[in-house]
């Protein structure tokens, strides 16, 4: 076939493709062009078929209830109830925006509402049911497996998408129920960027008083407080140039314990840290050394990205020492049964902490003056908390060599106690008695 008659044939066929495709791309736009019209048609009519609509639609959702309202200020329900995976809430009344109000949320909008007494959604005898997630659920999106900077950067998502769609929020007669606990919730309240919130549980003898400050701009403020037990917390969550930091005070019947801290991208503890809390005074039992009634001194731990130290001067008391002012640090006025001061430190990778090696440390028991020569303390993360020590400290006492070693968990530590003569076992129970975790001493004068 001549080039001249292929040439025209391409063309021929050329042309009819591009006049078909156009006549699909036409009939694409008009299917596009309706389904717009449809859209907006749909927005300007939704009062009209909201209503008659609204229950199917709803319990495609996971939403149910007996009965709906929409009155001037929002859609009343009762007995409403909606099933997600992740939660499940019931409430024997509840009132959500107007279907106007959630046709703007829908279209991408923000709510304003100017009334600061009628809340864009209020409940009364509400129910927050938390489901736990299964192992075969879960995903690399689960919360153990984000780092704290990541949920941070999800809580200021959280508030920003808060202040669009729920300006306001009144909440009466609720409970929480969270990994098996259940919480009660007098009151919950959030207008203004504040959210205040009075929460009661199994072990509460009153409510705990919870306020949150969440801003649009600017550093979040948290505090918490019970007052019968006198314990209060106040916090603040900053981003500068990328980067969390957490400043906050906890102060529990008078003992005043701070932290700082700067988060990573990976990982739950933070980058670098401190905690202290100078002239403690706390019952033995938060320890769970039940025969010492006060536990006494100073603490400073401090955290960077590849070690930590652990400074600590306690004293054991088997009768509380008052002191008047315990900000102003005078000389106790009985010295307690048994002091221990140490400085050590260990090595840390991300959320990994490695043994802390005693470097200093002494051990005053009754008349005994005894130097740790050797001690390792491994943290318990999440265990507990309280660390696991092996120490053995050795000096003299009425010119004998008196050692002492004790190992296992701080609040059950297995204590020995030799001396080198051996002492009566009378004048050995005298030095055991001040010791957690003793028993009658051997008549070899060696403590098993």
């Amino acid at each position: 076939m001549p080039v001249s008659a292929t040439h025209w044939l391409l063309r021929r066929e050329n042309k009819a493709y591009i006049a078909r495709m156009r006549g699909k791309r036409r009939n694409w736009l008009k299917l596009l062009a309706g389904l717009l019209l449809f859209i907006i048609a749909l927005g300007l009519t939704a009062p009209l078929w909201g209503r008659a609509a609204f229950k199917p639609i709803a319990r495609a959702a996971g939403i149910t209830f007996d009965r709906v309202e929409e009155k001037a200020d929002g859609l009343h329900f009762e007995n409403f109830r909606a099933e997600k995976s992740a939660f499940t809430l019931t409430a024997q009344s509840l009132k959500a925006p107007t279907a106007r109000e959630l046709w703007t949320l829908y279209r991408g909008g923000s709510l304003v509402r100017v009334d600061a007494n009628s809340p864009v959604l209020s409940a009364t005898g509400w129910k927050l049911t938390l489901k736990e997630r299964s192992n075969k659920n879960a995903d690399k999106n689960d919360a153990s497996d984000r780092s704290t900077d990541e949920m941070l950067d999800e809580l200021k998502e959280g508030v920003a998408r808060l202040h669009r769609i729920l300006p306001s929020a009144q909440l009466a007669n609720g409970k929480i129920v969270a990994a098996g606990k259940e919480y009660t919730v007098g009151n919950l309240r959030w207008a203004g960027s504040v959210l205040d919130a009075d929460v009661h549980w199994a072990e509460l003898i009153s409510p705990a008083e919870f306020r949150a400050q969440l801003p649009l701009k600017g550093p979040f403020q948290f505090s918490f407080r019970i007052l019968p037990i006198e314990l209060s917390t106040r916090a603040t969550l900053s981003e500068t140039n990328g980067y969390w930091a957490l400043a906050a005070t906890n102060v529990y019947k008078g003992n005043r314990v701070r932290a700082q801290a700067v988060f990573a991208e990976d990982g739950l503890f933070p980058q670098h840290g401190t905690l202290a809390g100078r002239n403690l005074r706390l019952a033995g039992k938060l320890f769970g050394i039940e025969e010492y009634e006060q536990v006494s001194g100073s603490l400073a731990v401090t955290m960077t990205n590849s070690a930590y130290t652990v400074t600590l001067d306690a004293g054991l008391s088997k009768e509380a020492i008052v002191i008047s002012d315990p900000l102003a640090a005078p000389a106790d006025p009985t010295e307690p049964d048994v002091r221990v001061s140490l400085n050590a430190s260990g090595a840390r990778s991300g959320d990994s902490f490695q043994p802390a090696r005693v470097s200093e440390g002494t051990i005053k028991l009754g008349g005994a003056d005894l130097e740790i020569e050797r001690g390792m303390i491994t943290p318990q993360v999440g265990s507990g908390w309280l660390p696991v020590i092996d120490i053995v400290a050795r000096g003299k006492a009425q010119e004998r060599e008196v050692t002492l070693a004790a190992n296992g968990p701080l609040n059950q530590a297995k204590v020995q106690l030799s001396s080198q003569p051996p002492v009566a076992p009378e004048e050995l129970r005298k030095l055991l008695g001040k010791i957690p975790g003793g028993s009658k001493p051997a008549a070899t004068g060696a403590l098993q």
